[in-house]
């Protein structure tokens, strides 16, 4: 039986973290399409190791930083499964990795890369371990004390910028946001690459990517145009070139697929 579970973070930490999640199968194998969602997700893979699209030349590490996906790809398990994330929020990553968000966009770091080889004792420690509570408790104190040497300051700009396309992801007058903060256009576009990853542009197609998703969960609807106009698309061109972009399938494939398999990891 193949397991997913959501936890949420300690208070101290809700700021940057939108949830922990556990998936863990004693040996079913698991194939999972990823695709982006404008959050930055730490990972820790204590059973078998995965592979990237099904690539026998291409295994994932155990402990790594998956930065903004901008396409989508596979991941199969080559036997027992038992991963522990962090889904941060789009502004929350930046605080605990320091880098600049964009160097990661499409890439797969290792912690190591990220904190030295000071990082390996304490992933030791979350592998020797027994219990998910257990692991959390400890990743919890990992990344307080991260934070706590952080020189890290929250910039107003990008959080009501990544606010904002929630809060209408029809459109977005990003010259019209710099005005209002009183920024240029191009410095308001690089902060917010050097903190959530991406530009913002790019970051409303994904966001109203994903409310497809949340709505079809909702609502149980089939009509996918009427999802796509309810999400924020304008035109039925737009959707499709979406979604063949960050899905790699048209979206009567894809849900037809996603049908068959009974996936909820999307």
């Amino acid at each position: 039986m193949i397991r997913y579970q959501e936890f949420k973070p300690c208070q101290q930490l809700a700021p940057y973290i939108k949830c922990y999640w556990l998936l863990e199968s004693p040996g079913i194998p698991v194939e999972e399409k990823i695709m982006p969602d404008g959050c930055i997700e730490m990972l820790f893979h204590f059973g078998d190791r995965f592979v990237k699209n099904k690539s026998s030349d291409e295994f994932v590490d155990r402990f790594f930083v998956n930065g903004q996906n901008t396409r989508p790809f596979l991941l199969n398990s080559t036997g027992a499964t038992a991963v522990l994330g962090i889904r941060f929020y789009p502004f929350g990553a930046a605080p605990f990795l320091h880098l600049v968000m964009s160097e990661l966009k499409d890439q797969f770091v290792t912690l190591e890369s990220i904190y030295g080889s000071r990082v390996n004792s304490f992933t030791d420690q979350l592998g020797n371990q027994t219990s998910w509570a257990c692991r959390i408790n400890s990743l919890e104190g990992f990344l307080i004390n991260e934070l706590r040497f952080s020189n890290w300051t929250w910039d107003p700009v990008v959080n009501k910028l990544v606010d904002k396309v929630y809060a209408d992801k029809s459109k977005l007058n990003l010259s019209h946001y710099a005005s209002e903060v009183r920024y240029s256009e191009r410095h308001v576009r690089r902060k917010f690459m050097d903190v959530v990853g991406i530009n913002p542009s790019l970051f409303v197609r994904i966001v109203r990517f994903r409310e497809i998703f949340k709505l079809r969960r909702q609502t149980n609807d089939w009509d996918l145009l009427g999802l796509a106009l309810d999400s924020g698309y304008h035109d039925q061109s737009h959707f499709i070139r979406d979604f063949k972009q960050f899905a790699g399938q048209t979206p009567v494939s894809f849900f037809n697929e996603m049908e068959r398999k009974n996936s909820s990891f999307i």
